[in-house]
């Protein structure tokens, strides 16, 4: 007996769903604004997305900066004596 076959469009879907997943934690403004105008984009006419798109992609990188910085800050300060240390 052979193995049975995985199904290409259950592994395109699993592509979508991680690259989905993977911009809403990354850079969640971009994601968001791509998406509305998408499906806002047909009823509104924005003459220039571009000039909606750079604001909101500098707002991810000052985001994504800000988690870097206290990521590090909470390595650095790690407290001596944990929450479940037995004196």
């Amino acid at each position: 007996m052979h193995p049975p076959r995985r199904n290409r469009a259950i592994e395109r879907a699993g592509f979508g769903d991680r690259l989905t997943d993977w911009l809403l934690t990354h850079c969640p403004f971009t994601a968001l604004t791509l998406l509305t105008l998408l499906v806002v984009g047909y009823n509104l006419t924005v003459p220039r997305p571009v000039l909606i798109l750079v604001p909101v992609v500098g707002a991810d990188i000052v985001l994504n900066v800000v988690r870097r910085v206290r990521r590090v800050r909470k390595a650095d300060v790690a407290p001596a004596i944990g929450p479940r240390a037995v004196a």
